[in-house]
This record gives structure tokens, C-alpha cells and sequence, in this order.
């Protein structure tokens, strides 16, 4: 039965038998990983950027205090000396009990002083920390999404001519001896933030278990460093082999039939693969 679909629907993606990665984990189990990673990531993020948020607020609103403690010192302080000269001159004792109110207030105002400098200097502390933390969360989601950056979920082909004529649509059945030119569409579900080049590579193999390569490209992938646009979410990218005879994804070989894998390569890890079934 399955046999018999393979044939009616020409491809069928068995992600789960993809090739491991040096490390010994397959892709679906890697990028799972990094999905959980950067969701915890991304959450202390947030946490630490609305830190840093509050804090920022916090530090002015303290830091306007502190200011105003500076002016009415100087006002105060002002008014004491001359208090002091009343007294100095008339020795009032009206002049007396002021000069005692203005001391007592330069003391409450040194004093309220001392502790705004204290929650400055923890404020700011505590702000430089959280800035730090956010840049060791921002460092490890760049790392993350470097080491990882999409997961293939499907892998389609389309059979052209070398006008660009279409011969087979995309899933549609396909058959050695009409096998032109394979324009390869690769669905993936990304790990990225924002849009960036990704550089990948793809082994394509035959029935026999060999690589279908190109010696002129490379002895060890079907094709040489392939460029994509990776962008957040859910996508897909369209390799068209017209660049020239080199970048082909299928070098010009006759197709025997059979079951063929191809598998999509970024560094040493394997993003995706699929199986797919020639007539």
C-alpha cells in the first residue's frame, strides 16, 4: 500500500529517517531543542528588557530627586547663614529658633540625600546587570538560531525544459526518461528573527544508496553553496538551476527508476530531507 502511493503521489516526506548530524541527533530532534531554547531565551529576554525599561524609569525619577535635594540644600542653606548673621548682629531669639529649623532641615535633606544616592547607586547596579544579562541572551539567540536556523518541512520538484516549459508540476509524478531540469522548492519553518542568507547544501541519493554529484561541483554534495533568504516563520524558497549547468541540483544524469532521498545541508547539520519516487 504504500508502495502504491509513492507512485500515485510521487513524493512523501520521511523525516524521521533523515541523516544524523556529527553530534549523533537527527533534525526533527535538534530543532525541537532549539525551538525550546530560544522560547526560554526569548522569555528571559523580555523579562530583562522590561527590567531594563523600569529601571531606566526608576533611575530618572531618582535622579530628579536627587537634583531637587541639591536645590533646596542650597536654598536652605542659603537662608542658615543668613539666620546666622541676624543672630551675629541683633542675637535675636527668633533668629535663634530659625537658624535651629534650617540645621535640623540640612540635616533631613543630607540625610534623604544619602539614601536617594544609595538607590541611585543600586539602581544603576541593577540596570547594568540587567543590560548585561540581556546581551548574554541576545549573544545565545544569535548562537542559537546560527547553529540552527530553519527546519526543512518539505522538499518539492518541478520538471522543466530548457525553454522553461513546464513538463511536471510540482508533486506531480516524474519519469526518468522526461527529466530535464529539476527547480527545487524547499518549505521550511525558521528560526530567525529577521531575514538573513543562509548558505546550504544538498545531497541528492539514487536508488543504489550513492551520491548523485557532480565532480566539477564537489565529490561530496549534489551541488555547490547554494544561497537562500531565510525569513521568520513559516516559508518557502525556490532554487532554480538555470544559473548554470553547475549549480544544477541534478547534474545532467539519466535517471534510472527508482527511489531516490534528497537531503538539505547547512555546516554539518541536516536541516531536511525527503524521499521521492522516479518512474
Amino acid at each position: 500500500m504504500k508502495k502504491y502511493l509513492f507512485y500515485l503521489l510521487c513524493m512523501v516526506i520521511t523525516t524521521s529517517v533523515c541523516a544524523q548530524t556529527k553530534v549523533g541527533e537527527t533534525f526533527e530532534t535538534k530543532f525541537d531543542r532549539a525551538q525550546s531554547q530560544l522560547r526560554q531565551e526569548r522569555a528571559s529576554k523580555q523579562i530583562a528588557q522590561d527590567s531594563i525599561h523600569e529601571l531606566k524609569n526608576t533611575l530618572q525619577n531618582l535622579q530628579h530627586d536627587y537634583d531637587s535635594i541639591e536645590v533646596k540644600l542650597t536654598e536652605v542653606s542659603s537662608a542658615l547663614q543668613n539666620a546666622q548673621l541676624t543672630i551675629q548682629s541683633q542675637g535675636s531669639e527668633a533668629a535663634k529658633k530659625l537658624t535651629e529649623s534650617y540645621e535640623a532641615k540640612l540635616n533631613a535633606l543630607e540625610t534623604e540625600k544619602i539614601n536617594v544616592q544609595n538607590e541611585l547607586s543600586k539602581t544603576k547596579q541593577g540596570l547594568n546587570e540587567a543590560v548585561q544579562k540581556n546581551n548574554k541572551l541576545t549573544a545565545t539567540i544569535t548562537e542559537v538560531q546560527r547553529t540552527f536556523p530553519f527546519i526543512v518541512t518539505d522538499i518539492q520538484f518541478q520538471n522543466i525544459d530548457k525553454k522553461g516549459n513546464i513538463i511536471n508540476n510540482y508533486n506531480e509524478r516524474l519519469f526518468g526518461k522526461k527529466i530535464n531540469w529539476l527547480i527545487t522548492k524547499i518549505d521550511y519553518n525558521s528560526l530567525v528573527d529577521v531575514s538573513k542568507d543562509i548558505a546550504i547544501r544538498i545531497k541528492i541519493f539514487k536508488p543504489d544508496g550513492s551520491l548523485l554529484k557532480n565532480p566539477k561541483v564537489s565529490t561530496i554534495y549534489s551541488t555547490n553553496t547554494l544561497y537562500i533568504n531565510a525569513s521568520p516563520g513559516n516559508r518557502y524558497v525556490i532554487i532554480n538551476p538555470w544559473v548554470n549547468k553547475g549549480n544544477s541540483v541534478f547534474p545532467s544524469d539519466k535517471f534510472k527508476a527508482g527511489e531516490y532521498r534528497v537531503e538539505v545541508w547547512y555546516d554539518d547539520v541536516c536541516l531536511g530531507q525527503k524521499t521521492f519516487y522516479i518512474n
